[in-house]
């Protein structure tokens, strides 16, 4: 088959996210690699450093990526990964025949980014939806605290607001032990 439309290097980059996440999430019950853990994996990757010319939009829901769901189309249309799920309304996203194609096209680029890419597909594929969002909403809050605070939002800061607004969602020791493991992985910066 051949590839029409994903032909750009950050569609590889895109399909080289789903094939390292999909790894991750094999097998795991109740794990499935969908467009919002996607969406977090790239806002992350792009926050340490990978060059995707995605916009993100943040919010209390976390980041959002439009363009995404048009590229993983053309991925899906070209052959080079695949939708699994087999219920409505859900998606898991694994490679199909054409990734090494594309990956094999990019193969420098993809070169360049494959560490940091990697390192955040190990640290956020596993995590379950309600920990994504802890992350993506503590990210958020800490964004929001830093452009009231430039110097660096402190952690108390972050933690309070967050708690403000989750309310009875998350417990004090999660969100501050999630801070801790974000701001140790070089996640939470401005």
């Amino acid at each position: 088959m051949e590839i029409y439309l994903a032909k750009e290097w950050e569609h590889a980059l895109l399909a080289f996210v789903v094939k390292a996440a999909a790894r991750c999430v094999a097998g795991k019950r109740k794990q499935r690699l969908d467009e919002t853990v996607l969406n977090r994996i790239l806002y992350f990757a792009k926050r340490q450093g990978v060059p995707y010319l995605y916009k993100f939009e943040l919010s209390y829901r976390g980041s959002f990526c439009v363009d995404m769901y048009s590229d993983l189309e053309y991925l899906k249309a070209d052959g080079i990964i695949r939708d699994t799920s087999r219920k409505p309304n859900y998606t898991n996203y694994v490679s199909s025949e054409n990734m090494e194609a594309l990956l094999k096209m990019h193969r420098d680029e993809i070169a360049k980014y494959r560490k940091p890419i990697r390192a955040v597909v190990r640290a956020l594929s596993p995590l379950k939806p309600e920990h994504l969002q802890l992350i993506a909403n503590l990210d958020y809050v800490f964004q929001l605290e830093h452009a009231k605070n430039p110097k660096g939002p402190v952690r108390d800061a972050v933690v309070e607001r967050f708690l403000s607004v989750e309310k009875d969602k998350f417990h004090r020791k999660e969100v501050e032990q999630t801070y801790d493991v974000l701001q140790k992985a070089g996640l939470l910066a401005a």
